[in-house]
């Protein structure tokens, strides 16, 4: 998963305190700390709660964490509010995938790939949820 940018190591961040804390909560999860990185998502969900990319940390946390159907909620307003973003329609396709809604995942990892998402990761999801 790809978190907000920042700047090379030493230099110093031109993220916002808003995007520099979204920023560490997606290395949370990048690093396998799903609690700490849904604690730290709920916090910033008090400053910008229609934020599409924390939308989707949150998404994908609570998917991981064995919460698909709350992730969804997360995931599709976050499609709503950044309809461009291949990366969002993929989560939305990887949790359908994993409540076995091969239609649905086909649809928005198709739609993924339609926007620009040409990973190999990807691409093979969407085989397997047509071959499902």
């Amino acid at each position: 998963m790809t978190e907000p940018t920042d700047n090379a190591p030493g230099q110093p961040s031109s993220l916002d305190p808003f995007q520099q804390r979204l920023k560490e909560a997606f290395d949370l999860h990048n690093a396998g700390q799903h609690s700490d990185a849904e604690s730290a998502g709920r916090a910033l969900m008090r400053i910008n709660p229609r934020d599409p990319q924390l939308l989707f940390l949150l998404g994908m946390v609570l998917h991981k964490t064995g919460r698909s159907r709350e992730a969804l909620n997360h995931l599709e307003l976050a499609a709503k509010l950044q309809p461009q973003s291949a990366r969002i329609f993929n989560g939305l396709g990887f949790v359908h995938q994993g409540l076995r809604d091969f239609s649905a995942a086909r649809d928005y990892y198709s739609k993924a790939v339609e926007l620009g998402m040409l990973s190999g990761d990807t691409l093979y999801s969407l085989g397997n949820v047509c071959y499902q």
